[in-house]
């Protein structure tokens, strides 16, 4: 289980108490579980990680366009995220993606190949449409997570 730190541990040294604020961060961490309604309560299927959670619309055919995954293209973009985590935090040594509880990943219809995150959400969101171009998707997921891992030292 990958467990992140981060600002609260160091503030938990400042204050003095650093055992019970570090024990109850863990916790929170640990325990955390996908949200039930996330990504502007659109999506309705999940698949869960330690970490992150995937959100999209699940059809029997993937339908880009439309905003449509099969899951085997759903577990894709969960392998991706996951992929991209451990390179940055193992391989490389950076800080672990800046989340709460659980990252959200959201996979909506965008019309064009694209992504997003920001500082102040909880959330990274990749269009479905970058699946229609070779590599575009891990391409995408890798940037906005780097941005993730980017918050986390700011």
């Amino acid at each position: 289980m990958i467990l992140s730190i981060g600002r609260l541990f160091s503030a938990a040294i400042l204050c003095g108490c650093c055992i019970f604020v570090f024990a109850s961060f863990l916790s929170i961490q640990a325990d955390a579980e996908c949200p039930e309604e996330t990504c502007s309560g659109s999506l309705a299927d999940i698949i869960e990680r330690d970490t992150f959670c995937v959100f999209y619309t699940e059809g029997d055919a993937s339908d880009y366009a439309s905003g449509i995954l099969n899951s085997d293209d759903a577990t894709s973009v969960a392998d991706m995220v996951q992929e991209y985590w451990d390179r940055y935090v193992t391989d490389f040594g950076f800080a672990e993606p800046l989340y709460t509880g659980k990252l959200e990943v959201c996979v909506i219809s965008g019309g064009s190949c694209n992504g997003g995150t920001s500082s102040s959400s909880n959330r990274i969101t990749v269009n479905t449409e970058c699946f229609c171009e070779i590599n575009s998707m891990k391409k995408v997921i890798g940037h906005e997570l780097f941005h993730r891992v980017q918050y986390s030292y700011d």
